[in-house]
């Protein structure tokens, strides 16, 4: 294809990249190197958000080459301070920040720890009529950070903090979207807190930190009625269940727990693990199980619906001698989340990841898991297995199907390509006893 073939959208793609990269010497000269080339980077050089995009760090005279090529186009304001930097530096910063600030739409400010000023602080501390999109990381000098632009920021609508100290998200009434650091300074606030935010429609809390097993004790229940995604990351398998007992959502919504594992919940022997509590309107008619190299992952299909990310990254899970309580006590944490939800699920899907040498969990293992799994579905009516079947189909020969799946009545079993031996023997035992018939085309 022919330089002139090029549609206009990936001549800005390039000419965006050209005057992103580099130094500021380099954008400039680069920038008249491709009006020189081709007049048609004349006429996309002249697009006002080509130029929008402004890192407050630049120098003065190619932030003005900016924004005298942006007219007056909402900006996108960005501050990395990401290692050491000359306090003249982080002034010019500051100063730039108070000038443009009133003008921007995007701000994304992360400062690596003891680098964020007074300056800097004060310089956020300003109104943002025009401020949508809101990213902010102040390392450990957060204590400015009840200043930010909390104060008049009137068209917010997505906010991403990290923050070791209480902000007071809840004063953006115009916010949608959330993403959160949630650390010990939040524990005795965060229901009160959420409660505010009913408001938002995607809600991500990340865990910071450890949470004790009286969290949230106290605190009353709540349902964020428009909420339309709940998303909790990096926390322990007490932690959600806390949050699961106490947080709710309507039946559109959606939750995902993606779990952290600590070293009690998976080398205590006799770990009690109370269920969790999912308040669903709808109980789930189906559920998958997915078996991956390194994570397991639990989806629920209830209203609301329920995912469960359980990582297997976790040094115990490598150790020999670890490894038999360890996956004992996965077992039980996979439990503690479906026992309550499946007991009336009819269907159950298991698909597992080709076997490779990435794999975490040998086989045996796998279907250790895929056994507990399939006793806690006894209403189950249909069962669907994908991808490696060695481990489910070993695990549903350990079990008395006519006993323990009374109501099963549909046995799917996906092709797998290329089957190894075992697999093959594992079919041929199974269509023995009369629980699967394959099936003939045509």
């Amino acid at each position: 294809m022919s330089f002139n073939k090029l549609s206009e959208a990936i001549l800005f793609d390039i000419m965006r990249l050209a005057i992103h990269s580099g130094s500021w010497e380099d954008k400039l000269a680069g920038i008249s190197t491709m009006r020189r080339l081709n007049s048609r980077f004349n006429r996309i050089g002249s697009t006002p958000s080509l130029w929008n995009t402004v890192d407050v760090a630049w120098p003065k005279p190619l932030i003005k080459f900016f924004l005298s090529r942006s007219k007056g186009y909402d900006l996108i304001l960005v501050l990395k301070i990401e290692e050491p930097m000359s306090r003249a530096i982080r002034d010019t910063c500051a100063q730039h920040l108070r000038e443009y600030i009133p003008r921007a739409q995007e701000l994304d400010v992360t400062i690596c720890n003891g680098q964020c000023t007074g300056n800097i602080a004060n310089a956020l501390d300003q109104p943002a009529p025009r401020l949508r999109s809101l990213w902010v990381d102040l390392g450990d000098r957060v204590e400015a950070i009840n200043r930010l632009v909390c104060n008049d920021a009137p068209l917010l609508t997505r906010l991403h903090m990290r923050s070791w100290r209480l902000c007071p998200v809840q004063h953006f009434p115009s916010l949608r979207f959330l993403d959160m650091q949630i650390t010990k300074a939040y524990h005795a606030t965060l229901i009160s807190m959420l409660k505010q935010l009913e408001h938002v429609d995607h809600i991500e809390l990340v865990w910071e930190g450890p949470v004790p097993d009286n969290f949230l004790v106290s605190r009353p229940s709540i349902t964020l009625i428009h909420c339309r995604s709940f998303t909790l990351r990096n926390i322990s398998v007490v932690g959600a269940r806390c949050m699961m007992n106490k947080v709710h959502l309507l039946a559109q919504g959606q939750v995902h727990v993606h779990l952290v594992l600590n070293d009690h919940e998976l080398s205590t022997e006799n770990l009690s693990l109370p269920a969790f509590t999912l308040h669903t309107m709808v109980s789930p008619n189906a559920v998958t199980v997915e078996l991956r190299e390194k994570f397991i992952l639990v989806q629920l299909n209830s209203w609301p619906s329920y995912s469960f990310y359980v990582p297997l990254d976790h040094e115990l899970f490598r150790t020999s001698e670890q490894n038999t309580s360890s996956v004992t006590c996965l077992t039980r944490i996979i439990s503690s989340f479906m026992q309550a939800a499946c007991t009336r699920a009819v269907e159950l899907a298991i698909y597992k990841a080709p076997s490779s040498s990435n794999f975490v969990l040998p086989t045996s293992d796998l279907s250790y898991i895929c056994l507990h799994i399939l006793m806690m579905c006894p209403s189950l009516q249909v069962l669907e297995l994908f991808g490696d079947l060695e481990a489910a189909l070993l695990a549903l020969l350990e079990i008395d199907v006519a006993h323990s799946l009374p109501y099963l009545k549909d046995f799917h079993i996906g092709d797998e390509e290329d089957p190894s031996e075992a697999v093959a023997e594992l079919l041929m035992t199974v269509q023995a006893r009369g629980m699967w018939e394959q099936e003939v085309e045509g």
